[in-house]
C-alpha cells in the first residue's frame, strides 16, 4: 500500500508541475521532449538496464503503443492544466478508471466482493460529482475536446499497463524500470520525429528554462510511472485503479485549491469526500 501512496503523490506532482511550467512561461513541447529523454535515461542508468534485453523483450509492442499514447496525452495534460485547471486534468484522466476496471472484470475475470462493488460504484459517482461544472472556473468550449481525449487515452494506456504486467511477468523493480524506461524512450523518439510538424524552432529546445523544466518533469514522471507499474503488482485491477484514480483526483483538487486558488463547488467537495469514503470501504 505504501508504494501505491507514493505513486499517487508523484502523479499529483505531475499536474502541479505543468501548472508551474505555465506560470514560468516554459515551453510545453520543449519541456515535454526533454522530460521523456530524462525519464528514459533515469531508468536505464539508475537500474543499469541492458538495451539488448529491451530489443528482444516480448512486451515491446505494448511499450510501443503506450509510448505513442504517452507522447500525445502528456501534451494534452499540459494543455488542460494550463487552459482549464489541474483539477479538471486529474479528473479527466482518472475518470478513465471505468475502462481498466471493465478490462479487469471481463479480461482478467476479477472476483468482486460486496465492498469492492459498492466502493467502485461510489468512486464513479464521486468522480462525476467532482466533474460537475463549476461557475467559478468556466471551461472554454474550444478546449472541451481535451479532457475527453485525456479520458479515453488514459483509460487505454492504464489497461495496457495491467495487461503487460500480468501477461509478461513484470513482477520486480527491475522489470518495472525496464518497461517504463522503454516507454519513455519510445515517447522521446516520437517527439523527435514529430518536431517538424509542430513547427518548433530547434533553438528553443536549448533555452535554459525549457531544459530545467524538462529535467524536473522527467524525474517526477519516471518515478510516477515506475511506482504506478510496480505498485499494481500486488493488487487486482478492479481494486487498484479505483483507489489510485480517486486518490490522485482528491489530492490534486486539494493542491489546486491551496496553491492555485482553483475553487470547488459544494458538489465538487461532496465528490471528494465520497471518493475518500470509497477508498476506506475498499480497504475493509
Amino acid at each position: 500500500m505504501i508504494l501505491l501512496i507514493v505513486a499517487i503523490l508523484f502523479y499529483t506532482l505531475i499536474f502541479i508541475c505543468f501548472k508551474l511550467l505555465h506560470r514560468f512561461k516554459v515551453g510545453n513541447f520543449e519541456s515535454i521532449l526533454w522530460n521523456y529523454l530524462i525519464a528514459a535515461l533515469t531508468g536505464f542508468i539508475v537500474f543499469g538496464i541492458d538495451i539488448n534485453t529491451v530489443i528482444t523483450a516480448s512486451w515491446l509492442y505494448i511499450a510501443f503503443a503506450i509510448g505513442l499514447i504517452f507522447f500525445v496525452v502528456f501534451y494534452l495534460f499540459a494543455l488542460c492544466s494550463q487552459k482549464i485547471s489541474i483539477t479538471m486534468t486529474a479528473m479527466a484522466s482518472k475518470m478513465s478508471v471505468i475502462i481498466p476496471v471493465l478490462v479487469s472484470i471481463f479480461y482478467f475475470k476479477d472476483i468482486l466482493s460486496t465492498n469492492k462493488i459498492i466502493g467502485i460504484g461510489l468512486t464513479i459517482v464521486s468522480l462525476f460529482l467532482i466533474l460537475m461544472p463549476n461557475k467559478s472556473n468556466p471551461i472554454d468550449k474550444k478546449y472541451i475536446f481535451v479532457p475527453i481525449l485525456i479520458f479515453l487515452m488514459t483509460g487505454v494506456s492504464d489497461s495496457l499497463f495491467k495487461i503487460a504486467q500480468a501477461n509478461y511477468e513484470i513482477n520486480s523493480s527491475i522489470d518495472s524500470a525496464k518497461f517504463v524506461s522503454t516507454i519513455f524512450g519510445i515517447s522521446f523518439i516520437f517527439g523527435v520525429l514529430t518536431l517538424p510538424f509542430f513547427k518548433i524552432n530547434p533553438k528553443r529546445l536549448f533555452i535554459p528554462k525549457n531544459i530545467i523544466g524538462g529535467v524536473i518533469l522527467g524525474l517526477i514522471n519516471f518515478f510516477a510511472v515506475f511506482f504506478f507499474t510496480f505498485s499494481m503488482i500486488d493488487f487486482n485491477g478492479s481494486f487498484f485503479f479505483p483507489i489510485f484514480n480517486a486518490g490522485v483526483v482528491a489530492l490534486t483538487a486539494l493542491f489546486g485549491f491551496l496553491m492555485f486558488k482553483e475553487k470547488l463547488s459544494k458538489l465538487n467537495i461532496a465528490g471528494l469526500l465520497l471518493a475518500l469514503s470509497a477508498i476506506v470501504l475498499m480497504n475493509l
